[in-house]
């Protein structure tokens, strides 16, 4: 190839290459002579920006700036002298109709003077009514403020403008970090975000000082300094008066709610016009419903045709379980319509030793104009199955600044004993109705609103807040919602004509997925879910099941459902992968508790709930979760040393004692090399117990067993109870003790706490040997899951009913009599209770002024 040819052949240059590549010299030259001469834009000069600022806010916004705290100017990047500056700004300030103080961003733009030009954003970081931010300060990007109460201040607040850092875990996928950037855009002003954290002073300090310093957040509560780092993690001692809650984002809805959401978030738009089209949407898709849909089968269980309901053996006369059947408003009814169906064979449903499943389930139509749509129910006995309350990461909206953390707590105690979970109520914008959390107040409650709660002894209780009432003391948890959607039996007594779905004064007619929550008349607990129903429906179908009363829970397919949970060691062997389904079955790992695997699966095959598995996950909407109680019997105690004796570790329970069982006994071969050792074993649960000082002797007036009543001993460990809580350590002055530690006699017997509520006893009955019996009691109150655990010489048990002792041979109390002894009763506590009994009933002109 010739020269000419190879240079011709060459392409030529673009002419704007050629431009830059002569002068790009000059430009980069030119740039760094204006960043040198540039000022930050917070240190220009400025001619009253301040009282600018103050004065546009209070024009433009109705927002006073309180005039005793300094606006914070940060900037993050230098300006350019000749360019206008745009930088963000802290206030706290307050409505005009409020007395609350929050904490707001300004996006500010200010001449390359330092003067004020406009404003471009105005954002409320904290949003809470009932709180009175203060204590403003800054560090560059970096705010803090602290939030107080009658003196004294419960919560400091930390924020760092340059961002959140990226959400973690797997559930996070690419739509769902831009649906976080876009709600944060629309929140904060900042696709990035604000990255929040939130110290809690507990108890209450009267005296604090908070400061920023590079680096560090330093906290003086009452002359102590803890200084936390603002960009890694603080471990706080567990005696510490500070306490960090977790702000971690959870995911964002599916596309469609999170779409509706962040439209109810525009001023132009807001919830009510966002109503309006829910309204004209339920009604388009009835009628379409209507008109094409054919009469369903029993399509919503695992199979085609639920088995009739059947009662446990022995287990149905003591308890009254399972409810009556219920009876269909459609006839003829379907297969297995209205039939309770225990879930006794379910993987995906704990099941406890002893005792039948914990769930019943079944569906109902209860609407005979619209034969297609059906009520599906789970109930339970809250004497076993306890109900908790999550509060959301962003619903509900906090007033008191109390953070929600939207998870269940991340404990092996919780997360084994974890049966289900289910959605909660209404958001914030329809209602602000109230919420407490283990004794944190979210939001205040309503007068006349339908309330289920918590109390603190763990009994579970529903009823409708007065006029004027304070929270309880006794309340640990609770939320609201509507007034009650039934109550003694009667449906909507309050004559409401908006459940949702519709502006206020649109007739209610809106037919969705509602779901409901209910006591019923034989003191069982059963969450209810309709699809395509009007709360009419809904209504109908809690009276065919005996409800007592009742709440209206949140509606719509995706916000709305039910998950069973059975969580087990990851060393289980994980389900054959014909007994998972995506769509509505899984398993996998515990997010944050990786020794530790769940089992999930809906509460039938066709819930739209969305991204399930959803409540093992953190949530932005609260919630209700259900553990397993505490009950015996305790599972059997399976060891070789058992020498293939079938009677050895399993349980027994008295008859007449009652259900749940106060009390259960066992015996034991614990050490294949002393065959000839047997322990026998007492479970005591006190929930169901009370004591009784009285002379020993034999058992009578309804005692269930008999204890020596040990020597006075000052300064030994011992093992006392209070309010049927039990135990071990220094006893204070004036506790009922029942055990004290005696280590310079043989040991015989040992006493072990489970939880606080159940305390097991074991006694060496046959083969002691001294020398090694003390080691032998401390690993069969191991084995049997006891924490903390107390060595006696002198055995305690003097009398058991239903058998002469744990022996088997008669008692004789002639070394006791006359000496005391603490007697045993059975104590009738109540699992389920109704909360305000005394609420009236009264017209919409009276209770309406009360609710939104």
């Amino acid at each position: 190839m010739s020269l000419a040819t190879s240079a011709a052949s060459v392409v030529k240059r673009p002419r704007w290459r050629s431009w830059w590549a002569s002068r790009w010299v000059l430009w980069v030259a030119c740039m760094l002579a204006a960043w040198w001469c540039g000022d930050p834009a917070i240190e220009a000069a400025g001619n009253g920006r301040d009282q600018m600022l103050r004065t546009e806010l209070a024009a433009t916004h109705d927002l006073l700036v309180d005039p005793s705290s300094r606006l914070h100017w940060a900037a993050e990047h230098v300006r350019v002298k000749w360019l206008p500056s745009p930088v963000w700004v802290a206030a706290r300030a307050r409505r005009a109709t409020s007395d609350a103080h929050d904490i707001y961003l300004v996006r500010a733009e200010l001449s390359p003077e330092g003067s004020l030009l406009r404003l471009d954003g105005l954002y409320n970081l904290t949003q809470t009514d009932l709180a009175n931010e203060t204590g403003l300060a800054g560090d560059g990007p970096r705010l803090t403020w602290h939030l107080e109460g009658q003196g004294q201040t419960y919560r400091v607040e930390y924020a760092d403008l340059r961002g959140e850092p990226p959400p973690r875990g797997e559930e996070w996928t690419a739509l769902a970090r831009w649906q976080r950037k876009l709600t944060q855009l629309q929140h904060v002003g900042q696709l990035r975000g604000v990255r929040r954290r939130s110290f809690r002073i507990e108890p209450a300090a009267p005296e604090l000082d908070v400061s920023l310093a590079p680096g560090v957040l330093r906290l003086r509560v009452q002359g102590q300094l803890t200084e936390i780092s603002t960009d890694g993690v603080t471990d706080f001692p567990d005696a510490a008066p500070i306490h960090e809650e977790s702000r971690q984002p959870a995911r964002p809805g599916n596309l469609l709610t999170w779409a509706v959401d962040r439209a109810r978030d525009f001023e132009w738009l807001g919830t009510e016009r966002i109503q309006w089209l829910k309204a004209v949407s339920f009604s388009g898709l009835d009628w379409i419903d209507q008109a094409l849909t054919a009469e369903a089968g029993a399509e919503w269980v695992e199979e085609p045709a639920p088995p009739a309901a059947r009662a446990p053996a022995d287990f149905a006369p003591e308890t009254g379980w399972p409810p009556a059947a219920l009876d269909s408003a459609v006839t003829p009814a379907l297969q297995g319509e209205g039939e309770w169906r225990p879930l006794d064979s379910d993987p995906f449903v704990k099941q406890h030793p002893g005792l039948p499943a914990p769930f019943i389930t079944t569906f109902v139509r209860p609407d005979p104009r619209h034969p297609n749509a059906r009520v599906i129910s789970v109930m339970w006995d809250p004497r076993r199955v306890d109900l908790h309350f999550a509060a959301g990461t962003e619903e509900p909206k906090s007033a008191t600044g109390e953070v929600g953390t939207g998870i269940i707590p991340r404990t092996p105690a919780v997360m084994s004993r974890l049966l289900g979970a289910f959605n909660g109520g209404f958001q914030s914008a329809h209602g602000a109705w109230g919420m407490l959390v283990d004794g944190k107040l979210l939001v205040p409650p309503r007068a006349y609103a339908a309330t289920v709660a918590r109390l603190d002894d763990g009994a579970v209780a529903f009823g409708t807040w007065p006029l004027t009432q304070a929270v309880p003391a006794n309340l640990n948890s609770f939320r609201q919602n509507l007034t009650p959607l039934v109550s003694d039996g009667l449906p909507n007594p309050y004559g409401r004509d908006w459940w949702g779905g519709v502006p206020i004064g649109w007739k209610d007619v809106t037919r969705s997925t509602r779901s409901a929550l209910c006591l019923t008349e034989d003191g069982f607990v059963g969450y209810f879910y309709g699809s395509r129903i009007d709360h009419e429906g809904l209504a109908s179908a809690l009276i065919r099941a005996r409800c007592n009363y009742a709440l209206h829970l949140d509606m719509n397919a995706g916000h709305t459902g039910f998950e069973f949970y059975s969580v087990v060691p990851r060393s289980e062997a994980p389900l054959p992968p014909d007994q998972l389904a995506t769509r509505w079955k899984a398993e996998g790992d515990v997010p944050e508790l990786p020794e530790l695997r769940y089992r999930a699966r809906k509460m039938f095959r066709n819930m739209q709930l969305m991204h399930f598995p959803r409540y093992i996950q953190r949530q932005t909407r609260d919630f209700f979760y259900l553990t397993e109680r505490s009950l015996l019997p305790p599972a059997r105690l399976e060891r070789a040393s058992q020498l293939a004796d079938p009677e050895a570790g399993a349980w027994r329970v008295a008859t007449g004692s009652g259900f749940p069982h106060a009390f259960a006994s066992t015996w034991l071969r614990p050490d294949s090399a002393r065959p000839e050792t047997r322990v026998h074993v007492l479970a005591l649960d006190l929930k169901w117990l009370s004591v009784q000082l009285a002379e020993a002797g034999p058992l009578r007036d309804g005692s269930l067993l008999t204890l020596s009543l040990p020597p006075e001993r000052a300064g030994a460990r011992a093992l006392w109870l209070s309010e049927h809580v039990a135990q071990i350590g220094l006893p204070p002055a004036g506790s009922q003790v029942i055990a004290r530690e005696t280590p310079e006699t043989a040991p015989r017997a040992a006493w072990g706490t489970r939880t606080e509520e159940v305390l097991i006893y074991a006694e060496i009955v046959v083969g002691p040997d001294p020398d090694r019996d003390a080691a032998l009691l401390e690993g069969v109150l191991t084995a049997l899951g006891c924490s903390s655990q107390l060595i006696t010489g002198a055995p305690s048990l003097l009398a058991l009913v239903g058998e002469p002792d744990l022996t088997g041979q008669p008692v004789s109390f002639a070394a006791a009599a006359k000496q005391p002894a603490l007697h045993f009763r059975r104590y009738a506590w109540q699992a389920q209770r109704r909360l305000f009994p005394d609420t009236e009933i009264v017209a919409p002109e009276t209770w309406q002024p009360h609710q939104p």
